[in-house]
């Protein structure tokens, strides 16, 4: 996944709300793996933050009123998920 390093749940937020169209897709087919997953838990995130980064992804896609990739998670499932509070 082509990404500037976001650490933060903020930053994983401004970098998924600039994302749009074919960008937006590409990004949320990249993050809907368990690669995507392990690699953010190796760098420290726990899984709740893992979590917030997919539903960040499903919301942003919804918004965007694009279709979400398949992948290892159900972005329709997690367009339903409110987001944490602070992000």
């Amino acid at each position: 996944m082509s990404r500037e390093e976001p650490k933060t749940l903020s930053e994983w937020r401004a970098y998924v709300d600039a994302l749009d169209g074919d960008q937006l897709i590409e990004q949320a087919r990249s993050a809907n793996t368990a690669s995507f997953v392990r690699q953010l838990q190796e760098e420290g995130s726990s899984a709740s933050e893992v979590h917030a980064v997919l539903i960040l992804f499903a919301h942003r896609l919804k918004a965007a009123g694009l279709r979400p990739p398949d992948g290892f998670y159900d972005y329709f499932e997690l367009m339903k998920q409110q987001l944490p509070d602070g992000i």
